[in-house]
């Protein structure tokens, strides 16, 4: 992983903290589970998707967001870098 998307990682744990305080403690890696480790429902997921659209001026589309990008949180930073990534070729 490289510096990028380690400032996604960490920026991610920070969102994700600030919605749910209780978590962390839980939070160790970038292997985390948002759903099953980390407990997120629905309405946090949002909030977090929110929080990352404002924070880097993307906008996720309806049909990219499928649960297998949003499982953990090293997949959500490899899913902001491919969306954030400009391919100049």
């Amino acid at each position: 992983m490289n510096s990028q998307q380690d400032s996604y990682r960490n920026d991610i744990k920070e969102f994700i903290i600030n919605i749910k305080p209780s978590v962390k403690e839980l939070i160790d890696d970038g292997d985390n589970n948002l759903i099953e480790d980390l407990e997120l429902d629905s309405v946090e997921l949002m909030l977090l998707l929110v929080e990352i659209e404002n924070r880097y001026g993307i906008n996720f589309e309806d049909e990219a967001l499928l649960i297998e990008s949003l499982t953990t949180i090293d997949k959500l930073a490899d899913f902001i870098k491919e969306l954030t990534t400009i391919d100049f070729e």
